[in-house]
């Protein structure tokens, strides 16, 4: 399905589906617009999916990484590193409470602050941020 189908899908769902979790459909919504690499709107999106998710009793904290990531990922992609480091660092904090260190979620946030190091040239920082030993 190509992205902007997936939009329109996600969009319809949210008019039509009121019972639907929209806090993942507005994420969805985000993505797709990532993917065209419409930022703002994206940004958007996620900002109004992060509302939601923390708004709902009980907050899904444990969602919420996926949606800092993203909004992270963005960021990096506009060249507004240490802002894409915050939410990376954010998120990071999140996924370390919820999954082992040596879980994939974790790497996969890991690797996206050693990216936006490598995009900055810090190579001795990348280093010592992603090796980790276990707790």
């Amino acid at each position: 399905v190509n992205m902007i189908n997936r939009k329109k899908y996600f969009e319809q769902l949210l008019n039509d589906s009121p019972t639907e979790d929209c806090g993942w459909i507005e994420f969805n919504i985000g993505r797709a617009l990532s993917f065209k690499c419409e930022w703002n709107q994206a940004r958007e999106y996620y900002n109004r999916a992060y509302d939601l998710m923390m708004k709902n009793k009980p907050t899904r904290v444990k969602d919420s990484a996926w949606i800092l990531n993203n909004i992270g990922a963005i960021l990096r992609d506009q060249k507004k590193y240490d802002d894409a480091m915050n939410y990376f660092l954010h998120a990071l904090k999140i996924r370390e409470k919820f999954y082992s260190y040596d879980s994939v979620h974790t790497a996969h946030i890991l690797n996206n602050i050693g990216n936006v190091l490598a995009d900055q040239e810090k190579y001795t920082l990348k280093k010592s941020a992603l090796y980790r030993t276990p707790k």
